[in-house]
């Protein structure tokens, strides 16, 4: 069988779970909603204005959420968590570029912990720790509808992402302070 699993993260069960993965939601978002800002920021820059640049952003957001092409403007995202033994192990799901998955990298509660049989190890993993991957993952694909979805973004919550509210705030209080 191959097994394909290149990125990946675990973490000890004592850590809990729902405070590791609040933690990852929260920083998920915070991603995402810079991210996003950003793009908005650049239409606007273009000369369009906020109310234009929402609805450009929410098509091309819809758009990409139905392709089956890498795009920037696909925000879904979400997690996997697997339980094994004294772990839990998390496979991040959506557009892996953009820098959007560099939290987790960044997280020190979490240890990478991929793995796949197609091609070589990494060289900082040793021999025995890969064939124990291997033997971990093995059990956790043999169980895999035993499983927890994080979801940290998606289309539908469009509005938790979107900086639309506070740019049009930002809009009114500058047509505010012009008028006087």
């Amino acid at each position: 069988m191959s097994t394909k699993i290149y990125t990946a993260y675990r973490f000890p069960k004592s850590l809990g779970l729902f405070d590791v993965m609040s933690k990852i939601k929260e920083d998920g978002l915070k991603v995402v909603k810079q991210q996003m800002r950003h793009y908005y920021n650049v239409i606007i820059e273009q000369g369009k204005t906020v109310d234009e640049t929402h609805d450009i952003i929410i098509k091309l957001y819809k758009d990409a959420v139905v392709s089956t092409e890498k795009n920037p403007f696909n925000f879904d995202m979400c997690v996997s968590i697997h339980e094994y033994e004294d772990y839990y192990y998390l496979i991040p799901y959506g557009v892996i570029e953009y820098d959007r998955w560099d939290f987790l990298d960044n997280n020190p509660q979490l240890e990478e912990f991929g793995y796949y049989n197609n091609t070589d190890k990494p060289e900082n993993v040793s021999d025995r720790d890969w064939d124990d991957r291997e033997l971990i993952w093995n059990a956790i694909i043999d169980v895999w509808e035993r499983q927890l979805v994080c979801i940290i973004s998606e289309y539908d919550d469009f509005w938790r992402i979107s900086p639309w509210l506070d740019l049009k705030r930002e809009e009114f209080e500058k047509s505010k302070k012009e008028s006087i």
